[in-house]
Protein backbone atom coordinates (compact mmCIF):
# COMPACT_ATOMS: atom_id res chain seq x y z
CA UNK A 1 0.00 0.00 0.00
CA UNK A 2 2.87 2.37 0.84
CA UNK A 3 4.51 1.72 -2.58
CA UNK A 4 1.27 2.57 -4.33
CA UNK A 5 1.05 5.92 -2.56
CA UNK A 6 4.67 6.74 -3.40
CA UNK A 7 4.13 5.87 -7.08
CA UNK A 8 0.90 7.90 -7.26
CA UNK A 9 2.52 10.83 -5.47
CA UNK A 10 5.49 10.68 -7.86
CA UNK A 11 3.21 10.62 -10.89
CA UNK A 12 1.12 13.48 -9.52
CA UNK A 13 4.31 15.46 -8.84
CA UNK A 14 5.59 14.86 -12.37
CA UNK A 15 2.23 15.85 -13.82
CA UNK A 16 2.16 19.00 -11.67
CA UNK A 17 5.71 19.86 -12.74
CA UNK A 18 4.74 19.34 -16.38
CA UNK A 19 1.78 21.74 -16.05
CA UNK A 20 3.89 24.28 -14.17
CA UNK A 21 6.64 24.29 -16.81
CA UNK A 22 4.11 24.38 -19.64
CA UNK A 23 2.41 27.38 -18.05
CA UNK A 24 5.70 29.20 -17.53
CA UNK A 25 6.79 28.51 -21.13
CA UNK A 26 3.43 29.68 -22.45
CA UNK A 27 3.89 33.13 -20.96
CA UNK A 28 7.65 33.59 -21.27
CA UNK A 29 8.64 32.21 -24.69
CA UNK A 30 8.07 34.62 -27.58
CA UNK A 31 6.55 33.43 -30.85
CA UNK A 32 8.97 32.74 -33.68
CA UNK A 33 6.32 33.25 -36.33
CA UNK A 34 6.90 36.15 -38.70
CA UNK A 35 4.55 39.08 -38.46
CA UNK A 36 1.82 39.00 -41.11
CA UNK A 37 2.09 41.40 -44.01
CA UNK A 38 -1.27 43.07 -44.44
CA UNK A 39 -2.40 43.13 -48.04
CA UNK A 40 -3.76 46.16 -49.77
CA UNK A 41 -5.37 44.02 -52.46
CA UNK A 42 -9.10 44.40 -52.86
CA UNK A 43 -11.16 41.41 -53.78
CA UNK A 44 -14.16 41.64 -56.04
CA UNK A 45 -16.29 39.17 -54.11
CA UNK A 46 -19.02 39.00 -56.75
CA UNK A 47 -16.46 38.14 -59.44
CA UNK A 48 -14.79 35.55 -57.17
CA UNK A 49 -18.15 33.91 -56.41
CA UNK A 50 -19.07 33.96 -60.09
CA UNK A 51 -15.78 32.31 -61.11
CA UNK A 52 -16.00 29.69 -58.38
CA UNK A 53 -19.62 28.97 -59.30
CA UNK A 54 -18.58 28.36 -62.89
CA UNK A 55 -15.43 26.41 -61.97
CA UNK A 56 -17.32 23.81 -59.95
CA UNK A 57 -19.61 23.03 -62.87
CA UNK A 58 -16.78 21.29 -64.75
CA UNK A 59 -16.78 17.56 -64.05
CA UNK A 60 -13.01 17.10 -63.78
CA UNK A 61 -13.00 13.80 -61.96
CA UNK A 62 -9.88 11.64 -61.93
CA UNK A 63 -10.09 7.88 -62.00
CA UNK A 64 -7.54 5.09 -61.82
CA UNK A 65 -9.15 3.68 -64.96
CA UNK A 66 -8.18 6.09 -67.76
CA UNK A 67 -11.16 5.00 -69.87
CA UNK A 68 -13.46 6.78 -67.38
CA UNK A 69 -11.75 10.17 -67.84
CA UNK A 70 -13.70 12.86 -69.66
CA UNK A 71 -10.79 14.66 -71.31
CA UNK A 72 -13.10 17.09 -73.11
CA UNK A 73 -14.31 18.34 -69.73
CA UNK A 74 -10.70 18.86 -68.61
CA UNK A 75 -10.02 20.82 -71.80
CA UNK A 76 -13.04 23.04 -71.18
CA UNK A 77 -11.84 23.64 -67.62
CA UNK A 78 -8.34 24.55 -68.82
CA UNK A 79 -9.87 27.03 -71.28
CA UNK A 80 -11.92 28.49 -68.44
CA UNK A 81 -8.76 28.92 -66.33
CA UNK A 82 -6.84 30.55 -69.17
CA UNK A 83 -9.69 32.96 -69.87
CA UNK A 84 -10.35 33.92 -66.23
CA UNK A 85 -6.81 33.85 -64.83
CA UNK A 86 -4.50 35.12 -67.59
CA UNK A 87 -1.86 36.43 -65.16
CA UNK A 88 -1.43 32.93 -63.71
CA UNK A 89 -0.88 31.50 -67.16
CA UNK A 90 1.66 34.21 -67.95
CA UNK A 91 3.66 33.55 -64.76
CA UNK A 92 3.53 29.75 -64.47
CA UNK A 93 4.82 26.98 -66.66
CA UNK A 94 1.99 24.78 -67.89
CA UNK A 95 2.81 21.21 -68.88
CA UNK A 96 0.83 18.26 -70.10
CA UNK A 97 1.93 15.02 -68.46
CA UNK A 98 1.32 11.81 -70.37
CA UNK A 99 -2.45 11.61 -70.72
CA UNK A 100 -3.20 13.94 -67.84
CA UNK A 101 -4.51 17.26 -69.06
CA UNK A 102 -2.46 19.74 -67.04
CA UNK A 103 0.32 20.25 -64.55
CA UNK A 104 1.06 23.75 -63.28
CA UNK A 105 4.69 24.30 -62.31
CA UNK A 106 5.40 27.32 -60.11
CA UNK A 107 9.14 26.75 -59.63
CA UNK A 108 9.93 29.84 -61.68
CA UNK A 109 8.27 32.00 -59.01
CA UNK A 110 10.37 30.67 -56.13
CA UNK A 111 13.57 32.70 -55.68
CA UNK A 112 16.77 30.71 -55.57
CA UNK A 113 18.36 30.43 -52.12
CA UNK A 114 21.55 32.41 -51.76
CA UNK A 115 24.53 30.30 -50.84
Amino acid sequence: MQKKKVVLLSLASLLGLFFLLTGINTFTIKSKQPAPNPSTETIDEDLAVSRLSEAITYRTISYQDRSKFDFKEFEKFISFLQKNYPAVHEQLELERLMTMPLFINGKALIPAKSQ
